[in-house]
């Protein structure tokens, strides 16, 4: 069997466009077997997001990436997790004030 070289910005392209594709299809799904589907192309696509960019990563940098994969997955994951879990947090105090406020 003949293997074939894909360049990994042209992977890194596809998936990162079908990745928001499947989010809009999320809320179509009338089966749970349609969104089991969804979800695992999806997770597909983002797990090789992650794999090839810190390679890319690798590719680029070199011995020296240790510092950029450290941001890339410390830094903005935490400043995403931080504005989501604000929200939410904002939403539950609302609807604690509202259900238990003193009469």
């Amino acid at each position: 069997m003949m293997f074939f070289r894909v360049d990994a910005n042209h992977i890194l392209l596809v998936s990162t466009t079908i990745v928001p594709i499947c989010m809009v299809f999320i809320p179509l799904c009338t089966a749970l077997s349609g969104l089991a589907f969804i979800l695992g192309v999806m997770g597909l696509c983002m797990g090789c997001i992650d794999c090839l960019a810190n390679l890319q990563m690798i590719n680029i940098h070199g011995n020296a990436v240790a510092p950029f994969l450290h941001v890339s997955h410390l830094c903005t994951d935490s400043f995403i997790h931080q504005i989501i879990y604000y929200n939410f947090i904002l939403q539950i105090r609302i609807l604690f004030r509202t259900l238990f406020r003193e009469v």
